[in-house]
This record gives structure tokens, C-alpha cells and sequence, in this order.
């Protein structure tokens, strides 16, 4: 009983730090068509191309997750991008979901999308660096998780502004 007062504690702190409470009205369910079956396109990551898909392990808050790998040599690992992508029940739990990906994290600060003029999704957080090589998203019912895993850093917001129009068209 005490593991799980301690792991609420924990995921209490982390929605302070990440101001879970300011993402607004979002967070509120409104009844819009929730988003299911998504695809992403390979033809979305020019240049790049499918290495495999799989179905990731799913956190508490999804009910679905699909794992993608892309990259650019099938001879070397120096290029890649991993796709993370959360189907869940509702808006809350797409933003459940994405503190559900930070749990795992020793950073404190978290930087925003906005503060790199990263426009995607309704919550966007980013990764550290010049080169915007993490970006993790809530749109609607989905959590994306985008991040650059080879040996080269990918500037990967083309990317993730392409999957956002996606999910905004469906």
C-alpha cells in the first residue's frame, strides 16, 4: 500500500513540475470523435523509411500503442526516429498519458513546445538542444512521442507537425 502512496506522490510531483493544472480547458473532455486506428504514413518521413512497427507496451492511461522505427541505412543505426504513438479513451487520458512518459524522467524542467515556437498538438513538450530531436504531444485522444534515437540528431519537427496534421484531419 505504501508503494502506491509513494508512486502517487511521485506522479503528484510531476504534474507540478510539468504545471499539469495550467493546461487549461484541454485536459476536458468535450465529446469530440475520439481519434482510432491511426496509421502514420511512411511516405510523412521523407527520406527515412519504416524499419519495423510493433505494438509497445502500453501505459496505464492508453489502450493502444504502436511503436515505429525509421531510419535512413539499412547498413547503420546513425540516423533514426522512433514513433511512439498512444491511443487513448479520452482527451484526459492522452495528458494522463504523457506524464505517464515523463514518469521515467530525471529532469525537473520539461521545456514547452512554445518556448521554441513549436507549434503541435494541444500539450507539446521538447527535448533539450539546439536541434529539436524529442517531441512529445497530446492531440485530442493521442500522445506522440517523437524522438531522435541514432547516433546523429534528426531535427525531427518536420516530422511531428506532419503527424499533427494527420490527427487533426481525422
Amino acid at each position: 500500500m505504501e508503494h502506491a502512496n509513494n508512486e502517487q506522490q511521485a506522479r503528484d510531483i510531476r504534474k507540478t513540475t510539468l504545471e499539469f493544472e495550467s493546461w487549461g480547458d484541454k485536459i476536458i473532455d468535450k465529446g469530440e470523435e475520439l481519434l482510432e486506428d491511426i496509421v502514420i504514413p511512411e511516405e510523412y518521413f521523407e527520406g527515412f523509411y519504416l524499419i519495423n512497427k510493433t505494438e509497445a507496451e502500453s501505459t496505464f492511461h492508453s489502450k493502444r500503442a504502436t511503436k515505429y522505427m525509421f531510419g535512413v541505412d539499412k547498413q547503420k543505426n546513425d540516423k533514426l526516429i522512433q514513433v511512439i504513438l498512444c491511443e487513448c479513451d479520452s482527451v484526459s487520458n492522452a495528458h494522463e498519458s504523457i506524464i505517464d512518459y515523463f514518469m521515467g524522467s530525471m529532469a525537473n524542467k520539461i521545456p514547452r513546445g512554445e518556448e521554441k515556437n513549436i507549434q503541435v498538438g494541444d500539450v507539446t513538450f521538447i527535448g533539450y538542444g539546439e536541434k529539436v530531436s524529442t517531441v512529445i504531444f497530446a492531440r485530442n485522444n493521442v500522445m506522440i512521442a517523437m524522438q531522435s534515437v541514432g547516433d546523429i540528431d534528426v531535427d525531427i519537427q518536420p516530422f511531428a507537425e506532419k503527424i499533427d496534421n494527420l490527427l487533426q484531419k481525422k
